[in-house]
């Protein structure tokens, strides 16, 4: 068994110093609008060594790396067995579908196209409608691994324009010839913190579950109130007209601020709870299948969600959290620094290379569950030198393991030369 580490705190984790929330999978009753407090605590980290190791976070605070000694080898704090890489030495059998959001850093999206592309594997691409396309195309040379989207929209943070984008590369990708078992849905600001090989090999390991951060509604803890739901938002409406429209309604209602539009979320949702979590996973076929069926089969749900505050971290987690999937969620695997405050991620940079570089296993841990992460963000054009770094990590990290990766110059060639996709 290969050395497992898990980063506890808020570095590698959800910020539980913010307050706490309902956890998966409880049963007991609880109202839409009154959140529970949670005993949620730090469990025992799985590893054979039994040594302690920190690190220094992002955020100021030390991150602790713990090392300790189980009963039962290769499981972490009651979670999934861990992954050591051991199924390289197999053929893997894993198709994955890559659904990636980009509106920006071109360059970089060629960065993530050549460390994602496998002879199994494929990329649904999804350009703003506000993007050119071109620069896009540009940068990446592979023909057959990507197919970017015709069926392009304008994508606006905060709306229901990016449920809609993944909707429609989730539809491409499901319709195709390809009988893809996983689709993992990416940001193009994104890049792996593993090989696109060790990324099949854990899905392989792990077929079967659902990788999506999930807590119901409301969770205080991740700063996600059930007013995300009450609240109505125009759909249409672009951030200068809401400024605009909320200072005439200022004027209007003698300097006051117009009354928010609220809503009761049970006269169109009926009997589905409500949850909620981070924009990016990994779902099975089925999973998604599920969800493009619902979508078909409810619109007035559908239609109710349209105007919700921040969507894309809404839909997918109702639909899937009130079906027999919600059993097999588990946490996410994308890795991003949300500062205290900030109302986007911070960029990657050589700080968090360092943390990453000091654990074999890149874990987090908090109200989303705990579990390794494969992917972080964001990153821009700017990038180059970190993504190197990390091209040289995951070089050092999975030599051991028999991939043939002596050095990283074979890496790279390794996984740029496997051809075109086909």
């Amino acid at each position: 068994m290969a050395a497992t580490v898990v980063a506890v705190g808020s570095s590698f984790g959800d910020d539980v110093s913010r307050g706490s929330c309902a956890r998966r999978g409880d049963a007991r009753p609880e109202r839409w609008d009154e959140p529970r407090a949670s005993n949620t605590r730090r469990r025992p980290v799985t590893h054979p060594s039994g040594r302690t190791a920190a690190a220094t976070s992002d955020l100021g605070r030390s991150v602790t790396i713990r090392r300790t000694r189980s009963s039962r080898p290769g499981i972490v704090g009651g979670g999934l067995p861990v992954f050591d890489g051991t199924l390289f030495a197999v053929h893997s059998h894993m198709r994955v579908a890559y659904l990636v959001l980009a509106h920006a850093n071109p360059r970089h999206f060629a960065r993530l196209v050549r460390a994602l592309q496998t002879s199994r594997a494929r990329m649904f691409v999804h350009i703003d409608a506000k993007s050119d396309l071109r620069l896009f195309a540009q940068s990446s040379t592979s023909r057959g691994f990507v197919r970017f989207s015709s069926n392009r929209v304008d994508a606006r943070w905060g709306s229901f324009s990016l449920v809609q984008a993944s909707l429609n590369l989730l539809t491409e990708a499901l319709q195709g010839h390809d009988e893809f078992d996983y689709f993992v849905l990416l940001s193009g600001a994104d890049y792996p913190l593993r090989s696109a090989r060790y990324i099949e090999a854990f899905l392989e390991e792990h077929r079967g579950m659902q990788f999506m951060n999930l807590v119901k509604l409301p969770c205080i803890g991740l700063n996600k109130p059930m007013s995300r739901l009450t609240t109505y938002r125009f759909e249409h409406l672009p951030r200068s007209g809401g400024l605009m429209l909320a200072k005439v309604g200022k004027l209007l209602n003698c300097g006051r601020p117009m009354p928010t539009i609220t809503r009761d979320p049970r006269r169109r949702l009926g009997d589905l709870r409500p949850f909620a979590g981070s924009q990016w996973w990994a779902l099975t076929r089925d999973a998604c299948e599920h969800v493009v069926a619902f979508v078909r089969e409810r619109p007035r749900a559908m239609r109710f969600f349209r105007n919700v505050v921040v969507p894309d971290e809404l839909v997918f987690h109702t639909i899937l959290g009130n079906s027999p999937f919600r059993r097999m969620i588990r946490r996410g695997i994308t890795y991003t620094d949300w500062r205290e405050g900030e109302s986007s991620p911070s960029l990657i940079g050589m700080k968090h290379v360092l943390q990453f570089e000091a654990v074999n296993q890149v874990r987090g841990s908090g109200l989303y569950g705990e579990g390794e992460l494969l992917f972080a963000r964001k990153f821009t054009d700017a990038s180059e030198a970190v993504v190197h770094r990390i091209d040289r990590m995951i070089a050092r990290k999975e030599a051991p393991h028999g991939i043939g990766h002596t050095s990283l110059r074979q890496y790279r060639a390794q996984r740029t030369g496997e051809g075109d996709g086909g």
